[in-house]
């Protein structure tokens, strides 16, 4: 086994890792009729995670791109399928943590309500996926059923939109 191919095993067990330990912190939150609610979702075994930089909210061609992704996607899909994190820089490192937090939850709160967005976008406050956002917002794609995991970073061209489309409508 080469190098390239550890690292890549490496890389590929760590996402493993972050969408299992995030399914869990998600699952634990839930009320019992949300439970209930989300029954119906094992057998779809397909989700789309954002992983959403804050500072990509200040590039256009970032922003243009995820809405005109997600208002593309079938309404189905927005609600059974899509989750999104919100990276933000480490508040330990500025001087009013708490300030800064707050700013960052008001500007991700109005965000989702303009855009009209259906599905969930968390803000990562314990820092968790601030590794997965080195090279800016991306999509990270999971199939259970072909064991996929992938990622997709933005600005998305045409062909990547279509390849992630086709993927969740199959």
């Amino acid at each position: 086994m080469n190098l390239q191919s550890k690292t890549r095993l490496k890389e590929n067990l760590f996402l493993g890792i972050i969408a299992a330990a995030f399914l869990l912190f998600l699952t634990s939150k839930l009320t019992a009729s949300q439970k209930k609610d989300l029954d119906h979702f094992p057998q779809r075994k397909k989700l789309v995670l954002f992983i959403i930089d804050f500072d990509s909210f200040f590039c256009l061609p970032c922003t243009d791109t995820f809405l005109n992704f997600c208002q593309n996607l079938p309404p189905f899909i927005q609600e059974e399928a899509l989750w999104g994190v919100l990276v933000y820089e480490d508040p330990k490192k500025i001087e009013n943590n708490k300030i800064h937090t707050r700013i960052v939850e008001k500007k991700l709160r109005g965000f989702i309500q303009a855009n009209d967005i259906k599905f969930p976008i968390i803000l990562d406050h314990f820092h968790i996926f601030d590794g997965l956002t080195k090279g800016g917002t991306g999509i990270i794609v999971f199939d259970q059923m072909k064991k996929i995991v992938r990622r997709y970073p933005f600005p998305l061209n045409q062909m990547q939109r279509d390849e992630i489309l086709n993927f969740l409508t199959d």
